[in-house]
């Protein structure tokens, strides 16, 4: 144990609050990614803890860091059994868009809307609608994810998200320069998280196959990421 989590940390604070895993697991999705360690830590927390919701989420994110989708989708219900949260549906409907399951994803973010008007879930929708051929849908969707993102920028909450959403938000609307912007203000956050940047690349990549997506600014944006990783 001390190996992990230092000489005062009791059992009983692990797995009550599960704050030093999560530390120590969030950590592993920069550039030691040790994924496997974070999982098995994940679950020492589950066997201590009356309501390890907390720790079966670090487990489904681990999965999902490592492509392992199905075993992230198990973790997160789970996790939703027992804490209905809209960061673990947003985690558990994007599993499914990484799958490219987009109706049930579509599904699952609009479930997480249910739990709060949240930017993550409503660009969440938007991305889905895009993969689905409905693009002024989508579009209307990216609209108000902006209005709710900068609400978000402005209350210094989550930005490294925030500006993810809000990238994503005008590549779709096609706006170039605030695109940019965003992505360039989200990797001097996150710049050694290659994890996340990754998967933005696989999020770009993927809307780019959409004819309503402007090709040349998708080739820019995932030039970007990847010059990033």
């Amino acid at each position: 144990m001390q190996k992990f989590f230092g000489k005062t940390t009791p059992y009983k604070s692990i797995g009550y609050d599960c704050k030093v895993p999560s530390n120590l697991c969030l950590s592993t999705y920069s550039g030691q990614e040790k994924h496997e360690k974070a999982i098995d830590i994940a679950q020492l927390a589950v066997s201590l803890s009356a309501t390890p919701y907390r720790a079966f989420y670090i487990m489904a994110e681990s999965y999902r860091r490592m492509e392992k989708y199905d075993n992230a989708i198990e973790q997160h219900k789970k996790s939703l059994e027992l804490a209905k949260r809209a960061p673990t549906q947003n985690s558990l409907a994007y599993c499914y868009y990484k799958k490219k399951n987009f109706i049930t994803a579509e599904a699952e973010f609009r479930k997480s809307l249910e739990i709060s008007r949240n930017p993550t879930a409503v660009i969440g929708v938007a991305k889905s609608l895009l993969m689905q051929d409905n693009y002024e849908k989508a579009c209307e969707y990216c609209h108000e994810g902006v209005v709710l993102t900068k609400e978000e920028i402005e209350r210094g909450t989550t930005l490294v998200w925030s500006y993810y959403n809000i990238a994503t938000a005008y590549l779709i609307l096609n706006k170039k320069e605030k695109c940019i912007e965003a992505i360039n203000k989200s990797i001097f956050i996150t710049s050694k998280n290659r994890a996340q940047i990754r998967e933005q690349v696989y999020d770009y990549e993927l809307m780019a196959n959409n004819e309503n997506i402007n090709q040349d600014l998708a080739k820019e944006c995932i030039d970007l990421w990847k010059i990033a990783i």
